[in-house]
């Protein structure tokens, strides 16, 4: 079992050197999304289990669906709200950002992680940074199952040993023009990866009913009083608490 962690947007690898040293016990990777730097993907492996902060979560989900567990930290099913109210911003907050991006990229991201925490940024890739965007204005999904897959997913889990190309068509295809995952229900619960969501009563990003959302076909759900949107930075030992006892219960 290995940890395979991804970053969320406007964020890099590094958010997580407060909270990989004290899952030392497990082999781990970490996947930049190349929005300071050069893209790195490391192979994906059998066992792997998916550490995913904020959009971290939906794009390990759009490279493959059989990940061997899940932990979703400050996480989402759907960003952009819909005419239900459901998901994280406003349709127009995302195009104020994308604006703001092509406007002055670096100002954008200081803009951004001064509000969600990380503090000021390196130089970044507006490039990848918009693709960061246009993904998340697509992403409305669910945790998959493992079995009933469509064709398609199953043709694209062949190539889940190596590398895939950072914002590649997703795993699951996209239907109507969102990119999606198969719905769970509560009989469906025993086909679905174990599953840990992770979140902050004080996130000023992702509201809790995003978090409960995730976590309702069967995933347990942990609440921390503070920590706002950077939980693997400002809560380390509270994550790593939890996902030690996570882990040890589904096979680590």
């Amino acid at each position: 079992m290995r940890l395979y962690f991804v970053h969320g947007w406007a964020f890099a690898p590094e958010c997580f050197d407060a909270l990989a040293p004290k899952l030392a016990d497990w082999p781990q990777v970490r996947a930049d999304l190349g929005f300071f730097g050069p893209k790195h993907i490391p192979d994906f492996a059998p066992g792997d289990v998916l550490v995913g902060h904020s959009m971290g979560l939906g794009w390990g989900f759009s490279q493959r669906a059989d990940w061997a567990g899940v932990v979703a930290i400050n996480a989402f099913s759907r960003f952009v709200k819909d005419e239900h109210g459901r998901g994280c911003v406003r349709a127009s907050e995302l195009r104020a950002l994308r604006k703001n991006l092509a406007r002055d990229p670096k100002a954008c991201v200081d803009a951004f992680r001064a509000q969600h925490g990380g503090g000021t940024c390196s130089t970044p890739n507006p490039e990848s940074l918009a693709e960061g965007l246009a993904f998340l204005e697509t992403c409305d999904a669910h945790i998959p199952r493992h079995c009933e897959e469509p064709t398609a997913t199953k043709q694209s889990t062949l190539r889940a040993s190596r590398s895939v190309d950072c914002f590649a068509e997703p795993v699951i295809g996209p239907a109507e023009g969102r990119t999606r995952w198969l719905a769970m229900t509560a009989a469906d619960s025993a086909a679905r990866p174990p599953t840990l969501v992770l979140a902050a009563e004080d996130d000023p990003l992702v509201p809790l009913d995003a978090a409960r959302e995730l976590a309702q076909s069967g995933g347990e759900l942990f609440v921390s009083a503070t920590g706002g949107h950077g939980l693997p930075w400002t809560a380390p030992a509270f994550c790593a608490e939890k996902l030690r006892d996570f882990l040890s219960r589904h096979g680590g």
